[in-house]
């Protein structure tokens, strides 16, 4: 099953509300003919000659391949503009938000129980500036009058940046996953429940500036964060994890510094076409 609604549409369309909502369900099982341990027998006759229900029960899921998944995305919820007004950078248009959730459930003859959940939560913002630009020398006919100076006349400053965005994500991976005891003859030692957490904040901005109509500058910074919430104490290598929490807890926990990258790019284009020696 799987459902695509733009839920903004059912709010007042002067709102500009925007809140694209997909969702999608489905769910397999695969009920083998053989029973995957004892090769040899009909899945249905052992089944038949187990001595309770609840024996029935656990040797029909041992040979059954199941799997459920379920997904829930809200991608690109924002507000439109739905005026004519001056864009501010403090208007929510600026914003644009960003949420994605998967689980998966699974069993066969091997794998008692497994479960996978992927969480992606995120923000983002960008503003762009309107241009203030300073010509000091335009309009001043005495200075640079000869037409090899024309690029210093042309000379220009913008004050504010051209653009700025700021981007934010929660990534949070949880799986939990039992091996099924599948030795019959009660010789086995067992193994344990197993648990894998990946959880990162990322945060990055970038600036970009036209300082002149020729030199233009970027600038992007971008941090990575991992998360550890889940650990019964400090030792991160070798410690115990709280098997209690799921990927839900501590959501908000913004972790601690791992990574951080920086990358500045100056372009500054030679104003030959002014220069007459260089234009044709």
């Amino acid at each position: 099953m799987v459902t695509n609604v733009n839920v903004g549409q059912l709010l007042p369309k002067k709102w500009g509300v925007q809140v694209p909502f997909n969702y999608a369900q489905s769910e397999a099982l695969i009920t083998p003919k053989f029973d995957q341990f004892y090769k040899d027998l009909k899945l249905q006759d052992r089944i038949d000659a187990a001595n309770s229900e609840a024996e029935r029960q656990e040797v029909k899921e041992q040979s059954e391949d199941y799997t459920r998944r379920q997904s829930i995305n809200l991608i690109g919820v924002r507000k439109n503009r739905t005026t004519e007004k001056t864009p501010r950078f403090y208007d929510v248009e600026n914003f644009t938000f960003n949420y994605s959730y998967n689980k998966v459930e699974h069993r066969d003859f091997e794998i008692e129980n497994s479960v996978n959940k992927t969480v992606r939560a995120g923000a983002n913002y960008a503003f762009n500036f309107n241009p203030i630009t300073v010509e000091p020398f335009k309009k001043n006919d005495s200075l640079f009058t000869g037409k090899y100076w024309k690029f210093l006349k042309d000379f220009n400053v913008n004050l504010l940046p051209t653009s700025f965005a700021v981007n934010t994500d929660i990534n949070r991976q949880f799986n939990r996953q039992k091996f099924r005891e599948i030795d019959l003859t009660g010789n086995n030692i067992g193994i344990e429940e197993l648990f894998r957490r990946n959880y990162t904040f990322d945060f990055q901005y970038t600036i970009n500036y036209n300082i002149t109509q020729a030199l233009q500058l970027n600038f992007t910074a971008a941090n990575n964060n991992i998360v550890r919430n889940y650990f019964l104490n400090d030792d991160f290598i070798a410690g115990e994890q709280d098997q209690r929490l799921d990927v839900w807890d501590g959501f908000l926990d913004i972790g601690d510094p791992n990574r951080q990258t920086q990358s500045l790019g100056l372009t500054y284009q030679l104003p030959l076409n002014k220069i007459p020696t260089f234009s044709l």
